[in-house]
């Protein structure tokens, strides 16, 4: 997750995460057994803003 986070920063246009909000997703009951199975996903929101700099004032 860093990583991807680092990416998204890092990229042009500037992307600034400003809020995040990772879910893990509850797991799902199996019919047969009644048990519940863990499942591998998570839900993840963020709120993300852009800012592209005068490209005139990064080529001097």
């Amino acid at each position: 997750m860093k990583n991807v986070l680092y990416e998204i920063e890092a990229a042009k246009p500037y992307l600034l995460v400003e809020k995040i909000k990772i879910l893990g997703v509850a797991g799902q009951r199996n019919i047969e057994t009644g048990k519940v199975e863990p499942v591998d996903k998570v839900y993840i929101s963020a709120d993300i803003a852009s800012y592209l700099p005068n490209i005139s004032s990064i080529s001097k």
